[in-house]
């Protein structure tokens, strides 16, 4: 069922039947993914989720945007959208909302309830609305990224 919805599925995804891909755009998710209950709006423009990604319940990924300063069904309808990227490791906090034209760094956090509108860089975590750098996140000698 999530072949049909995302362009490239990696291997190892899980998912809920609550979890919703709607939009145009494509939606690309690495190895080891980690979605639940996620809802991605890819909505004239393209999400990118790398390997080891994790979602709590209920994130959302929101691609597109109305133009606030038209009316009626001009408003409905005149739709601009841009790219997201979560990349590798990243874990997305239960109900987070993260917004068109973001990238969430390598192993970044993103805190339950927040609403990212910014580049959040990797090793940190951010938290908000709107979404703020809190911490940076020590690296531990021998691991893979120490």
């Amino acid at each position: 069922m999530l072949r049909l919805k995302a362009d490239k599925v990696g291997a190892h995804v899980k998912f809920r039947p609550e979890f919703e891909i709607f939009g145009d755009g494509k939606v690309i998710i690495g190895n080891h993914v980690q979605l639940f209950d996620a809802f991605i709006n890819a909505v004239g423009a393209d999400v990118y989720i790398e390997d080891y990604v994790f979602f709590g319940h209920r994130a959302m990924l929101i691609t597109g945007n109305h133009d606030y300063t038209t009316f009626g069904l001009q408003r409905q309808t005149a739709i601009s959208g841009k790219n997201i990227r979560i990349e590798e490791g990243a874990w997305i906090g239960s109900g987070a909302i993260i917004l068109g034209g973001v990238t969430i760094g390598k192993h970044a956090v993103i805190a339950a309830g927040a609403v990212v509108t910014k580049d959040v860089p990797a090793y940190w975590v951010a938290g908000g609305v709107p979404a703020k750098q809190i911490k940076p996140i020590p690296r531990r000698k021998g691991t893979q990224d120490g």
